[in-house]
């Protein structure tokens, strides 16, 4: 199996004016950009789309290429489409085929780069071709596409451009990385308090959990628990909920199945109780402390894509479905190859 170094999606608006005389043109407009994973080969933390006039939007910002690209790699594109521009995306029959990345480069970007050299500093290709393509530091500024190099056939609505880059040499095997960041209390004092809980550099590539969490009430079945996910592709704080979620249970059900599965990542950095095969019913309170406390990555699919990510932990009154305690835990994901 390949691994997938670097995806990115490009959403953006695509509609037609008619000026008159049966004569039609197309309007491209950026919407945003997201990098799904390939932190280790590109980093595109300072890029950004803004809006430049009434009709068109931007891109702005810095990239940063930490690897030469040579045909070690294969690149390609692929579309889909979102008639509604409800986010709904359909796979669209129409790509850019994957090619070794020189080829990439030497045939198809090419042809259009007179399109990008205006506004950025990438390089020149030159007829001879352009092999590898160097890393280093490129900008662009205001940044846009001439929108009559689109066939007018091409269909109005949101469109996605997803970008793909493969190692081809590689056996395949790729880590995921969880670093944390910070928690956040929102609501549930009365339930219970994480005032000593920190988050500390344990090394270079890794933060741990310490601290004291008080539970000041016993939590048994009246009571409801699961996590929701939340992402920000940027890493600028906005963040969009993610199709994914631990389904609440009452409480006593919660621990029973999700965490008595996993209870062993925990127990050896806590004093958080052992529930035995039977169950543990009431959650007993007390004092529970932490000391250096991390996820263990390979739990994580290789699937979820790299970013920032808050998982929020909600506990309910089950009769009423009253919110009475959530926070908000904030964890960067990265990849990299094994």
């Amino acid at each position: 199996m390949r691994p997938i170094l670097l995806t990115a999606t490009c959403a953006l608006a695509l509609f037609l004016i008619d000026p008159g005389d049966g004569l039609l043109r197309v309007i491209l407009d950026f919407d945003r950009w997201e990098v799904n994973n390939g932190s280790a080969f590109f980093n595109m933390e300072k890029f950004r789309v803004r809006k430049f006039n009434r009709t068109i939007s931007v891109m702005n910002g810095t990239g940063v290429l930490l690897v030469d690209l040579d045909n070690r790699y294969s690149y390609g594109v692929h579309f889909a489409r979102s008639a509604q521009g409800n986010n709904q995306f359909n796979a669209y029959p129409m790509k850019l085929a994957a090619k070794p990345f020189c080829d990439f480069i030497n045939v198809y970007y090419r042809e259009y780069q007179h399109l990008f050299l205006k506004n950025t500093n990438l390089p020149f290709v030159p007829p001879e071709g352009l092999c590898p393509f160097p890393n280093g530091t490129y900008w662009a500024k205001d940044l846009h596409l001439d929108s009559s190099v689109i066939p007018v056939v091409v269909p109005e609505g949101l469109w996605r451009c997803t970008t793909d880059l493969v190692d081809t040499h590689s056996d395949g095997l790729m880590k995921v990385i969880i670093d944390f960041n910070h928690w956040d209390l929102i609501n549930g004092t009365d339930i219970l308090s994480m005032e000593s809980v920190r988050v500390r550099k344990y090394n270079r590539t890794m933060s741990v959990l310490n601290g004291t969490i008080t539970f000041l009430v016993d939590l048994d079945n009246t009571y409801e628990y699961g996590f929701n996910f939340a992402r920000s592709a940027q890493g600028n704080n906005q963040y969009h909920a993610y199709p994914m979620k631990i389904a609440s249970k009452p409480i006593c059900d919660f621990l029973a199945t999700y965490y008595r599965e996993f209870q062993e990542q925990f127990l050896k950095f806590s004093n958080l109780p052992h529930v035995p095969e039977e169950g543990l019913c009431p959650f007993p309170k007390g004092k529970y402390w932490v000391k250096d406390a991390y996820v263990d990555s390979s739990l994580i699919p290789i699937v979820i894509p790299e970013g920032y990510w808050k998982a929020s932990p909600e506990l309910r009154i089950v009769k009423t479905g009253e919110l009475v305690a959530t926070g908000s835990f904030y964890v960067k994901l990265t990849k990299e190859l094994v």
